[in-house]
């Protein structure tokens, strides 16, 4: 086999293999993208509701939109907090969305 037809097979084999994980990148690419979307259309289609962490009989709750009812009482007693953030918990601290009630809980829970 002559030499120009050796290099002839390698680049051809070469220009496969970049074919093939060219179309392997894109293809992930657009599965990962798709996979984004979903998830962002099941969070905005999930019905939204306020938030309000506040004290109930000594714990942080959560309540959920104007009810005077907990529906979860945390296992985080007021009094572990700062003076500041107990004053803060008498009021309650409301937000729109579970992603901001995520980041709320973090920052008093630990």
């Amino acid at each position: 086999m002559s030499k120009k037809i050796r290099w002839m097979y390698i680049i051809l084999t070469a220009m496969v293999i970049s074919v093939i994980i060219i179309v392997g990148s894109a293809s992930y690419t657009v599965r990962h993208k798709k996979a984004i979307i979903k998830e962002q259309d099941e969070v905005t289609s999930m019905p939204q509701y306020g938030y309000t962490l506040k004290e109930y009989e000594g714990y942080l709750a959560l309540f959920r939109g104007e009810s005077e009812t907990p529906y979860q009482r945390l296992d985080m007693p007021v009094n572990m907090l700062s003076e500041y953030d107990r004053k803060l918990m008498e009021e309650g601290i409301s937000v729109e969305t579970e992603a901001e009630l995520r980041v709320l809980l973090e920052d008093f829970t630990g």
